[in-house]
């Protein structure tokens, strides 16, 4: 679920990641990470791709991996390309060493293919990633409860936090153990014209408000209890509290205008300030950083205000969409 681009590849058209168009209609259209933490030390490039999971392809004409490493640059002006799948955790970066990545092969199974980095390493392999598309009702119609790719309607694209949540529910051996997702709310749980932006109206609060990159809470008087070192802070602490319980979170952001990824890693750079933070996920449409391995990495206060999707999660779960998921 995301990108409308279209880039020129093997000669002919791929579409990237899916949007609010039809994902039939996408495939048919078809014709066909990152400056480096500073706990990673510079590497030959050709020895910095870790392993990847292996699937079926569901959309040979689509998807990320259907770029097949073509936009790779071993020798690269822009970016380098540190060894996120060995890097290890020291006094500054927390991260989950060796955790496997995979570049989704449709459109819009960003959210299934999130999930599927999650499941492998949890040891769980017995699903692949449209197994997983079937299961969350990922670009469905339900109108007629089709298949994965048949959505038409707004609401339908991509896989809601929602879904996630009711195909996690059922996973004998997995408990979920922190998400955005509510099942049941009021009509005075969502935002109004009064406390937020008209594009935010009706949708639930996020977890996290505005102070939390910076405050660890509020005092009694309401007002935030900012922190010296970010590390202390609510949100910075949430993100580090589940990587040191060996958690990945799934979150639902801007990038893409509407995607899936997992955060599995953080690196405070040493220094108190957030400023200077950074987020490494695990991306299944890793096709933009010159190095198709798998992971990305985004600075921590920008993705905090970037994380919304107003393009295709429903209303009243855009803001703050993650998903953490454990073995029972």
């Amino acid at each position: 679920m995301k990108k409308v681009i279209f880039v020129l590849l093997f000669g002919g058209l791929v579409a990237s990641c899916a949007n609010s168009t039809s994902s039939s209609a996408v495939s048919s259209a078809a014709s066909s990470a990152a400056t480096s933490s500073s706990s990673a030390e510079s590497t030959d490039a050709a020895d910095t791709k870790g392993e990847e999971i292996s699937g079926s392809d569901y959309d040979p004409n689509g998807g990320a991996d259907a770029y097949g490493d073509a936009g790779d640059e071993a020798s690269d002006l822009y970016y380098r390309h540190p060894d996120f799948y060995d890097m290890t955790t020291n006094d500054h970066l927390t991260i989950l060493t060796h955790f496997k990545t995979f570049q989704q092969t449709t459109e819009y199974t960003c959210g299934p293919a999130s999930a599927l980095m999650v499941l492998t390493h949890y040891g769980i392999t017995r699903y692949t990633e449209w197994d997983l598309a079937v299961g969350m009702h990922t670009s469905v119609d339900e109108q007629t409860n089709g298949l994965p790719g048949t959505a038409n309607d707004y609401g339908e694209y991509g896989t809601s936090v929602g879904k996630m949540d009711s195909f996690f529910s059922t996973v004998s051996d997995l408990k979920i153990v922190d998400t955005s997702y509510k099942a049941t709310y009021s009509e005075s749980d969502l935002l109004t014209a009064d406390d937020a932006s008209p594009a935010d109206v009706g949708n639930l609060p996020g977890a996290f408000a505005d102070w939390a990159p910076y405050a660890s809470g509020l005092d009694a008087s309401g007002d935030p209890i900012y922190v010296v070192d970010a590390k202390n802070s609510a949100f910075v602490g949430w993100i580090l509290g589940h990587l040191d319980d060996n958690q990945p979170i799934m979150v639902e952001w801007g990038d893409w205008d509407g995607h899936w990824q997992d955060i599995i890693g953080y690196d405070t750079m040493g220094t108190p300030s957030i400023g200077d933070d950074i987020i490494i996920l695990a991306d299944p449409y890793d096709t933009s950083d010159h190095w198709q391995d798998g992971y990305y990495f985004y600075p921590a206060e920008r993705f905090f205000d970037m994380w919304k999707d107003r393009n295709v999660a429903p209303k009243p779960y855009q803001l703050q969409p993650y998903m953490v998921i454990d073995l029972k």
